[in-house]
């Protein structure tokens, strides 16, 4: 196994530790330049001839679709991962058409693309431009190796918002809420960096009960520390973040948008809110932070759904099945 990211970081170290061979292209960067992109695909074509694989698993735009090329070029299947489509509602109008061309003309480049979400899969599907035979919805899933959320003996309320400080995610619209919610036994955690983050800090400026403590290597595991995850977002695929906080027994307050539904079931283990109604997330933040009890039996009912459909041994099963059948096909 071999594998290849845009940059120095945590996933190279951790791969690294465990023995995977792995090659950092800083070409692979997210943002479009014509030059570094064609020397990206150059490198990428020389090292799967290199590597042999039997086939080339991708995941992100820019590495997904320089990757299908390249991967056609030297004649291996690929495997693309669409972790939200970049064409959906929600996403501003000139990206959207632009990512939906390209993403329209590297579809046939693929042997198979996996939706993370059923609905990320219906809205591929229903176009012509998408080979439906070639599309499957495979939800994400998660280890259960993170520890469970520990009962308050206080009373008191902790949210938690695990997200970059970039669009889609709506930060500001958490703390506007907030700050209307006008309960002294609830306090605001914010995990995550970002573009946004010393905007979205100053805007905070002087609120009490609100902390931003940047990029946390543990943040799974300081989710037990918690009450309420909260994701708020413009659109989403299916959100890794809210199956970590149904995995540890956490409810969660998150966006009607993209594949969410799938994983919060309103009423049942968590709240879901229009973005352009701020009075119901205010709603839904002073529903759970008024009720230990109502708080308990969402976690509980959050964490059997996250047994029962989104565990990572469900997620590799069915990932390895798509494996299979086109290496025997190849």
């Amino acid at each position: 196994m071999t594998l290849v990211v845009g940059a120095h970081g945590w996933l190279e170290e951790q791969v690294r530790a465990i023995g995977v061979d792995c090659h950092v292209l800083p070409n692979l960067a997210r943002s479009v330049n014509p030059w570094r992109d064609l020397q990206a695909l150059t490198q990428l074509v020389r090292l799967i001839r290199e590597s042999e694989p039997d086939l080339v698993h991708l995941h992100s735009s820019k590495a997904g679709l320089l990757g299908r090329i390249a991967a056609r070029i030297v004649g291996v299947p690929a495997v693309f991962t669409a972790h939200g489509w970049g064409f959906k509602p929600g996403v501003p109008l000139r990206r959207r058409y632009a990512v939906f061309v390209a993403e329209a003309l590297a579809a046939r480049l693929a042997a198979r693309i996996i939706c993370v979400s059923s609905y990320d899969f219906k809205l591929a599907a229903q176009s012509r431009f998408f080979p439906r035979h070639r599309l499957v919805a495979i939800q994400n899933g998660v280890a259960d190796n993170a520890p469970m959320r520990r009962p308050r003996g206080d009373g008191a309320c902790r949210f938690v918002m695990v997200a970059r400080f970039q669009e889609p995610k709506l930060q500001r619209l958490l703390l506007s809420a907030f700050a209307r919610l006008n309960a002294p036994d609830t306090q605001l955690w914010f995990f995550g960096a970002g573009p946004a983050f010393d905007a979205v800090q100053a805007h905070a400026s002087g609120m009490a009960r609100v902390t931003f403590w940047g990029n946390q290597d543990n943040a799974r595991d300081r989710l037990a520390e918690c009450d309420v995850l909260v994701l708020l977002s413009a659109y989403e695929g299916l959100p890794l973040s809210i199956i970590e906080a149904m995995q540890v027994g956490l409810p969660v307050v998150a966006s009607r948008v993209g594949g969410v539904p799938e994983l919060v079931v309103h009423g049942s283990n968590g709240l879901l809110v229009d973005n352009e109604d701020e009075d119901a997330v205010v709603t839904a933040l002073r529903e759970l932070a008024m009720s230990a009890e109502r708080r308990e039996a969402m976690g509980e009912a959050g964490r059997a759904r996250y047994l029962k459909q989104f565990s990572l041994a469900s997620m590799a099963e069915r990932v390895h099945h798509q494996y299979a059948d086109i290496c025997a096909r190849s």
